[in-house]
């Protein structure tokens, strides 16, 4: 474990606009087959706002720098904290918490089904959405490079920041959408947009200190 959260980009223009514009969140296309049911509708893989970092000691970081770029920054994972940055919990569909947490999904799926107004129900739904966004695969598939790869996931030690949009009203998200389904990643122009509105809801900010 290390004292502090790295983030890698690919290019020392992407570094530098970290420095000069903080951390801004995009969506990232990721593989739901071993937490489908804890995000409903969202078909073989959804996109969720974030900016991710991982918690490992420098040593341990080549495949890590192979994949996901050679310029990095570290930041104090006090910071981290303070930021409720959280570390992922990764899951497996043999494993209990699996069980448990579909479970938990599959009552409030009963729960939204009866006969409730609706906003009796809807809140709950929204914080199944928002659990469902720090579950990751332990081995799984990622996007990358246009077509998706297998990957070892639990080595990574990934620690995220997820945007929390139960904060805003619908005025304020104008269109945001809080997950993209894959057709809606797909679609560039479409991704892009979204990009640009939720980095400027949610930018990730930190002081020079923090580094």
């Amino acid at each position: 474990m290390s004292g502090s959260l790295f983030h890698f980009t690919k290019s020392i223009d992407n570094l530098l606009g970290i420095l000069k514009n903080e951390f801004l969140p995009r969506y990232c296309l990721e593989e739901v087959n071993e937490r489908g049911r804890l995000i409903r509708g969202a078909g073989g893989a959804v996109a969720v706002p974030m900016v991710c970092f991982c918690d490992s000691q420098l040593s341990q970081l080549r495949e890590h720098l192979e994949i996901y770029g050679g310029y990095g920054i570290g930041m104090k994972k006090t910071w981290g904290m303070d930021k409720q940055i959280s570390p992922v919990m990764y899951v497996h569909e043999d494993g209990l918490a699996y069980t448990v947490l579909s479970n938990i999904a599959y009552q409030l799926e009963q729960f939204e089904g009866a006969n409730f107004p609706r906003e009796d129900h809807v809140k709950p739904m929204r914080w199944q959405m928002e659990m469902a966004s720090y579950l990751k695969p332990s081995v799984g598939e990622m996007f990358f490079d246009h077509e998706f790869v297998g990957r070892g996931f639990y080595d990574e030690r990934e620690w995220r920041y997820v945007p929390f949009m139960m904060d805003f009203t619908e005025d304020e998200l104008d269109g945001c959408k809080p997950r993209l389904t894959r057709e809606e990643f797909l679609d560039e122009d479409f991704r892009q947009d979204q990009n640009q509105k939720i980095s400027r809801l949610c930018r990730l900010s930190f002081d020079p200190r923090d580094i």
